[in-house]
């Protein structure tokens, strides 16, 4: 009888040796998921990047009683999410530590409620229209309690995905405008601003065009970009334009051609593909992403023509549309 109650104390602290192995020996825990979406990089990766976007998919966010706050517009390199709770103690925040467009985010996750800071990788392979999403998050090992997290994050990750595969399926199969985060960089550029009637706006947009074409067959500017114009105001009767490219060099006005250097700002861009006269969809969802996100529209918008508006017949435009904006 002491024999076996001796075996069976000793079986006891194996078994207990053992599973204290399993809890404390791993210094880091790692949860892996995977998930391909009927979708392109380019969208998926746009509503991991705006945190303002987590809600429609995302099972790793607070309930939308907490009260939320985004740092940095909540979007890109260094953009934030963070709550609290009723009495205003902050239980979590999330940040983003890297972001290369269409390729992978790391993403800082500290759940204060759970106890828990983990890096989440997120990483997108794209094969022909459709997405591979890698999802991995790495924590340290505090014992019982993070297997605990780790069950119940393994979980949310999962539905996450799931979530995340419907809301970008969605997006691409009505063709929804997709408004990203862009930025205009400081380059130099020729161009001639008219007020023009609002009926001849792509004729006489052309002519502008083909002024500026002929003053650099002058050799005044080498042409270094594709043709934008400016919209300063859109009445229904008028237009006031201007009308350019961007140049090799800063030059001096020549003429009716005045010079300029584009100053450096944040951008919403929606990259429209289709008839020109569909395009006032694009702008108003601009627009929308602008107002839900408290976002200050700080510059006239931007149209940069991806073909050649020297070919006004062209059936199909590729159209980059450009609001500048900052957060505050």
């Amino acid at each position: 009888m002491k024999r076996t109650l001796k075996y069976i104390l000793l079986s006891t602290v194996l078994l207990l040796a053992i599973l204290c192995a399993l809890i404390f020996i791993p210094k880091v825990l790692v949860i892996k998921e995977k998930i391909t979406i009927d979708a392109p990089a380019r969208i998926v990766f746009n509503q991991i990047n705006d945190f303002h976007n987590w809600n429609f998919w995302s099972e790793l966010i607070p309930d939308k009683e907490s009260a939320v706050g985004y740092g940095d517009g909540g979007m890109g390199k260094g953009g934030s999410i963070v709550w609290e709770d009723s009495n205003g103690t902050g239980i979590g925040k999330y940040t983003i530590i890297s972001s290369v467009p269409y390729k992978s985010l790391e993403i800082a996750m500290d759940d204060k409620d759970d106890g828990v800071f983990s890096v989440a990788r997120i990483v997108l392979t794209e094969i022909g229209e459709k997405t591979e999403v890698f999802w991995e998050l790495v924590f340290k090992n505090k014992g019982v309690k993070s297997h605990i997290f780790k069950f119940d994050a393994s979980g949310r990750i999962r539905g996450s995905l799931r979530g995340l595969a419907q809301v970008s399926t969605l997006w691409y199969e009505q063709n929804i405008p997709l408004v990203e985060l862009g930025f205009i960089d400081k380059t130099p550029y020729v161009s001639i601003r008219r007020q023009i009637p609002a009926t001849e706006a792509g004729v006489a947009m052309g002519d502008i065009f083909e002024q500026l074409v002929d003053i650099q067959g002058k050799g005044v500017f080498r042409i270094a970009g594709e043709p934008f114009a400016i919209y300063y105001s859109l009445g229904e009767e008028r237009l006031d334009v201007e009308c350019g490219f961007v140049v090799e060099n800063a030059v001096a006005d020549f003429g009716v051609a005045k010079s300029g250097v584009f100053a450096e700002s944040l951008c919403a861009i929606v990259r429209f593909s289709g008839d020109y006269a569909d395009i006032e969809s694009a702008h108003d969802a601009i627009r929308q992403w602008l107002e839900d996100r408290n976002f200050q529209q700080n510059g006239p918008p931007m149209e940069t023509f991806n073909n050649n508006f020297l070919q006004p017949a062209a059936a199909e435009w590729g159209i980059t549309i450009c609001y500048p904006f900052s957060f505050e």
